[in-house]
């Protein structure tokens, strides 16, 4: 088990640092996005099933950030973002995004201030994000979550103190999160946040 786990986190740090380099690789950003080191890293990702385009990045908004998610439009200009946690007092985090074989787009954030992961879904043909749900039920302050889709699960892997914590999730449609988790018991949970297209 524990040398599956290590094979699976490797996988997701290949994937993750090839994400990034994509991102980099010269696409164009969304107008929004501050790349003087104000906000954060931006993540994208294009959907081959439907041939969407997709920006999502922590948004710095006074003290605090938003997770931003933008969508290339036809035309080849990105469109205004939505924000998870708009005005909400907490800082939205370390974006993460991965589309299954069907289409749906999933992306996963931390919370700074209370040490969740977050996980919200796109389903394929939709405009709509599902709310944030809080898929870590261990205990403890968890960032940097990187996904992986094997077979019919969503694999998030998330740093958890000084160690690595996985839950398993089934795609959409599925059943309840289950996971495992190493690292330190600090925090309790939250309570989740909203989606709103204001600024």
């Amino acid at each position: 088990m524990r040398r599956n786990r290590v094979l699976i986190l490797a996988l997701l740090a290949a994937l993750s640092a090839a994400s990034g380099a994509w991102a980099r690789g010269g696409a164009a950003v969304p107008h929004r996005y501050s790349a003087a080191g104000l906000d954060g890293p931006l993540v994208q990702l294009q959907n081959p099933i439907d041939g969407r385009s997709w920006s999502f990045w922590a948004y710095r908004w006074g003290g605090q950030f938003d997770l931003a998610i933008s969508s290339l439009r036809g035309d080849g200009s990105w469109s205004e973002p939505t924000f998870f946690g708009d005005a909400d007092s907490l800082s939205q985090v370390d974006p993460a995004a991965v589309v299954d074989a069907s289409g749906t787009v999933y992306l996963a954030f931390a919370v700074r201030e209370t040490g969740q992961i977050f996980l919200a879904t796109l389903l394929r043909g939709s405009d709509v994000w599902s709310a944030p749900v809080s898929i870590v039920r261990e205990p403890g302050r968890h960032f940097l979550p990187t996904l992986r889709i094997v077979g019919r699960e969503l694999v998030v892997a998330y740093r958890s103190g000084l160690g690595v914590g996985i839950t398993v999730v089934p795609l959409a449609g599925g059943d309840a999160p289950t996971g495992i988790q190493d690292g330190p018991d600090t925090l309790p949970g939250h309570s989740g946040d909203g989606i709103n297209g204001g600024r």
